[in-house]
């Protein structure tokens, strides 16, 4: 994990004892993902809807992948549009 947080003024929905586990599980989502690339392809992204927030993977250059959680009324589609334009080859250094 290179960098996280919420947006100021935005708790989170995960108790902060339990945000380790989460991370480690998220990170468990990424690889299982990308095991499926054998059979079905290369991974253009993964969506989970929930009640309360949605999860979008968007994979990156070696095996990373950049996991965002947003409010539930975002498009998730749009937003996956926009990431697509953005360069991440330096974001271990753009993310303070």
């Amino acid at each position: 994990m290179l960098a996280g947080g919420m947006r100021g003024g935005r708790s989170s929905y995960e108790p902060e004892e339990e945000a380790y586990d989460i991370d480690l599980q998220l990170a468990k989502i990424g690889e299982m993902t990308r095991s499926w690339q054998k059979w079905f392809g290369a991974m253009n992204a993964l969506i989970v809807g929930y009640e309360k927030l949605n999860l979008v993977f968007q994979p990156l250059e070696e095996g990373r992948f950049l996991v965002l959680s947003t409010e539930v009324g975002v498009n998730c589609f749009d937003l996956l549009e926009r990431l697509a334009k953005q360069d991440y080859r330096r974001l271990a250094e753009v993310i303070p």
